[in-house]
């Protein structure tokens, strides 16, 4: 890893499981702001997790951090996904290559609703923001989202999915707002 071991993924059914034990704050419908910070070194891949969020009765609501696709042209980037219990769901892409089988430190910074994705302590220039696309407003994405399970590597629902072929290595969640400042020092 970036400091010492990583977790290492097989892209076939290798994961892991994170208890919630009383929640995170991806769950919070009205725009709680919270941050997502890891190092990933991975390869291009199609539509591979490496963090995601769902639901153990329902594959609908699902919040999630991964490749994008190679089918599309851009496995290379950063995907962030999210999908609410009424089945909206919207994806973006970083505009910074991620996955290139070297180490990037990511950072996704959310507060009610507007997101800023930053790569190796700089602001990515894709537009993330408001979760996901409607610029100042509260979009269809701040719906409910039913949610119970965490993992790492890959999506756990009713049938698990996505797994990944990364390496993972201090990843961090925070339940506040990261500055450009605070991304600097964690990384």
């Amino acid at each position: 890893g970036v400091r010492g071991n990583a977790l290492t993924f097989d892209g076939v059914d290798d994961y892991v499981q994170i208890a919630t034990n009383g929640g995170l704050p991806f769950y919070d419908g009205l725009g709680a702001s919270f941050s997502v910070c890891v190092w990933v070194n991975g390869q291009a891949t199609e539509d591979d997790r490496i963090l995601a969020l769902g639901s153990s009765t329902s594959n609908t609501p699902l919040w999630t951090i991964g490749t994008g696709r190679t089918s599309l042209g851009n496995g290379d980037k950063l995907q962030v996904f999210a999908r609410n219990d009424d089945n909206q769901n919207l994806s973006r892409y970083s505009d910074s290559i991620v996955f290139d089988g070297t180490w990037h430190h990511i950072a996704y910074v959310e507060t009610s609703g507007r997101a800023r994705l930053y790569v190796d302590g700089v602001l990515d220039t894709a537009h993330m923001d408001d979760r996901f696309g409607n610029r100042g407003t509260r979009g269809p994405f701040y719906g409910t989202y039913t949610m119970d399970l965490v993992a790492l590597g890959a999506v756990l629902r009713g049938t698990t999915c996505c797994h990944s072929m990364a390496s993972l290595d201090e990843l961090r969640i925070y339940g506040f707002e990261l500055s450009a400042a605070d991304v600097m020092t964690v990384m």
